[in-house]
């Protein structure tokens, strides 16, 4: 089996070089670039030939929205999975908004960011259960009927 190739933007050196460390002991995925910057992840996002882009949103020189944006525009195609701290509703609805496939929290286990990756390289959509916990437990406030006491 092929493993899954991951170009990685995420602009602290330490949580690169874990990542690479422990996707390299799956036998299924595979870091075959990293950029440390916005500018630099676009320039990569458009050359290297990954399967899925791992995007954080905090990125000096240029954001994750706008890489997303820039990347996303000109192939819409192109497997972005978000990686980042950030569980606001904003933040996740404006990134599936430009297109990306996945959004997974730094708080979540490493067991579901390897899952993420493979979902979104088979082409589905995934969403951290943090943040679809969070987001149902709003709908079902938006469901009970307001009492005046």
């Amino acid at each position: 089996m092929e493993k899954i190739k991951i170009l990685m933007i995420e602009d602290r050196k330490v949580m690169r070089d874990t990542l690479k460390s422990l996707m390299k002991k799956t036998n299924e995925i595979e870091i075959i670039s990293e950029a440390d910057n916005g500018e630099d992840g676009l320039a990569k996002a458009i050359t290297t030939p990954a399967d899925v882009i791992l995007l954080d949103i905090n990125l000096p020189f240029m954001n994750g929205f706008e890489v997303a944006e820039k990347v996303l525009k000109q192939n819409p195609e192109k497997n972005v999975l978000v990686y980042s701290m950030h569980n606001s509703e904003y933040y996740v609805a404006k990134m599936f908004n430009l297109g990306v496939k996945g959004y997974a929290l730094k708080d979540d286990s490493f067991d579901f960011l390897v899952e993420a990756v493979k979902a979104v390289h088979n082409g589905n959509t995934i969403i951290s259960n943090q943040i679809k916990f969070k987001h149902i437990r709003k709908e079902n406030l938006l469901q009970i009927p307001l009492q005046i006491l």
